[in-house]
């Protein structure tokens, strides 16, 4: 993803940050386009999963995917996850079905849900109120996010995501 989209989705960030301490931003570095999650795979079936993600991507031509929109998970009225929306041809839905069958024939559950692509820009802290997450839904949606611009998935990376609790926000 290219830096000037990812300062747009820090741009993002700071309008909000400040009006929800009871989210966990996501630090711009990290904000990715996620295929598949691969919960807690030991270290030694790593080569495996960059050979199989390897070969899965081998069959897909490079597209363009315009980054736009914002919304949120379970719903946009009171989210748990603020995202923002990508929107792409058929070639990423079809390489998100070739790294789902090869993380399948690895051993990993296949997703049960719809694949939605976006990109994380935060999520609820444990015991954020439902009122919080009402106002979080209503100041993202009345920023009216037109488009970041768009970017060229030309590769697919194995990422590693740690997840801790922190006192600090």
């Amino acid at each position: 993803m290219p830096e000037s989209i990812r300062e747009e989705l820090a741009r993002v960030q700071a309008q909000l940050r400040p009006a929800f301490p009871s989210v966990r931003w996501v630090a711009p570095e990290g904000i990715h386009l996620t295929l598949k999650f691969l919960v807690d795979t030991p270290a030694d079936r790593i080569e495996a999963i960059s050979r199989a993600l390897e070969q899965a991507a081998a069959g897909v031509s490079p597209h363009q995917v315009e980054v736009g929109g914002i919304g949120g998970f379970p719903s946009h009225a009171a989210p748990r996850v603020l995202w923002v929306g990508v929107r792409a041809p058929e070639e990423l839905a079809r390489l998100q079905g070739r790294v789902e069958e090869a993380s399948a024939a690895l051993g990993f559950p296949r997703e049960d849900r719809a694949v939605s692509p976006h990109l994380t820009l935060s999520r609820a802290r444990e015991g954020m109120t439902s009122g919080e997450r009402r106002r979080l839904g209503e100041a993202a949606q009345a920023l009216r996010l037109e488009s970041l611009g768009a970017f060229l998935v030309d590769r697919v990376s194995l990422m590693q995501s740690t997840f801790g609790l922190t006192a600090t926000p």
